[in-house]
């Protein structure tokens, strides 16, 4: 049986939908779709329809982390390199 990336979210911390977690990161919704799509935001959980969930603690250290590789002038694939070093 395959690996459910699904199932690793923590009932502690609120799971939130892309729309909520935008706002409370202060960002755009389609950044944080971007960050989906690239691997920098990875989802906790699925609805039923489909909707993507995120753990709304652990989305917003990585944004923060994302601000500070950025502010370094790294790029998108050398901040996900980081990522897999760090395990970010």
């Amino acid at each position: 049986m395959g690996h459910n990336r699904w199932v690793r979210c923590s009932l502690k911390t609120p799971l939130v939908r892309r729309g909520k977690l935008a706002i409370l990161l202060g960002i755009p919704d389609p950044t944080v779709k971007f960050y989906t799509q690239v691997g920098l935001f990875e989802p906790a959980s699925k609805t039923l329809h489909g909707h993507l969930l995120y753990d709304s603690q652990e989305m917003q250290q990585r944004y923060v982390r994302i601000r500070e590789l950025k502010k370094k002038r790294l790029t998108i694939q050398e901040i996900l390199e980081r990522f897999l070093i760090e395990k970010v």
